[in-house]
């Protein structure tokens, strides 16, 4: 596969599946572009799977996690039982890691390749990702942590995982080349010291790569909760995301984050900050025609 940080990405197949987005415009007119025929596409499959009896079925692909052409099973798991979820599904069947397992590990791996870097933060501990890169970042020195309570110190270690709070880390300055968060933004009570926190123990010329719940359709974010001393205050309909691995317990959703996340980015130090789209049936990359992440660099 051709890779080029400067560039699209191709795949196999010669068609681009990595396109850097600054704005809600040329997000718009890119989408535009792409979508119909992928989610024809993504239709057929569906399509497919709802008349085998099973409702289940294996696709050829190239999984980079694994090094080698395999197959992705799909089904119709966390999904409406009508349409698959692709970006949860699409397992691959060598490493057992779904679509975004696959890509956000293949994506830091091609930044160490790339950068040289030799040390990650991630803000999960007891994930299928954590462990694909524990045991394929060999020189890479990873530091995992979970939120477990405002009852712990940043930096405790409880029962094996170590707790660390995104607005209030435990790490000196300059401590990581990489940082990794996933689903992680919209649900810290402060927004802007999340991601100086972040930028501060981030080393110059390090990346930060993240996955947030975005709405495309909006500029300005919504925060609908805060923290006060009396607890967290409700401005808008209480929200909540499922409970994760690690305290099964759900948490609240303090903001809806549209465009202007990219400017808060910048404002808290970030010299670039980009939605990096991404698609590839031959990679099993697939989902509403269009997948992405964000990546911002010191």
């Amino acid at each position: 596969m051709l890779f080029d940080f400067h560039n699209d990405c191709i795949d196999l197949n010669g068609n681009i599946i990595f396109k850097k987005i600054n704005s809600q415009e040329e997000f718009a007119d890119y989408r535009n572009s792409v979508l119909e025929p992928r989610l024809d596409f993504e239709n057929e499959i569906a399509e497919m799977l709802r008349n085998r009896p099973d409702q289940m079925m294996l696709l050829p692909g190239y999984s980079e996690t694994a090094g080698m052409f395999t197959k992705f099973r799909l089904d119709f798991n966390y999904s409406d039982g009508k349409r698959p979820n692709f970006r949860e599904r699409l397992v691959c069947t060598v490493t057992n890691l779904n679509n975004r397992q696959r890509f956000i590990c293949s994506y830091l791996q091609k930044l160490v390749s790339q950068h040289g870097y030799s040390s990650l933060f991630t803000f999960e501990q007891a994930t299928a990702v954590v462990r694909y890169l524990s045991h394929n970042l060999n020189d890479v020195k990873i530091t995992n942590s979970e939120y477990l309570s405002p009852d712990y110190s940043p930096g405790q270690m409880v029962n094996g995982i170590r707790h660390e709070d995104a607005i209030n880390l435990s790490f000196n300055n300059e401590s990581f080349d990489m940082i990794f968060s996933w689903e992680v933004l919209h649900r810290t009570p402060d927004l802007y010291k999340a991601v100086r926190e972040t930028h501060r123990v981030l080393k110059d010329g390090g990346t930060f790569v993240f996955s947030t719940p975005f709405n495309s359709t909006i500029v300005l974010s919504n925060q609908r909760a805060r923290l006060t001393t009396a607890g967290i205050e409700h401005t808008d309909d209480i929200k909540y995301y499922a409970g994760n691995h690690s305290i099964d317990k759900p948490s609240p959703v303090f903001y809806d984050l549209g465009w202007d996340l990219l400017n808060v980015i910048k404002e808290c130090g970030f010299k670039n900050v980009y939605l990096l789209c991404y698609y590839s049936a031959t990679y099993g990359y697939m989902g509403e025609g269009l997948q992405s992440i964000f990546v911002a660099e010191k």
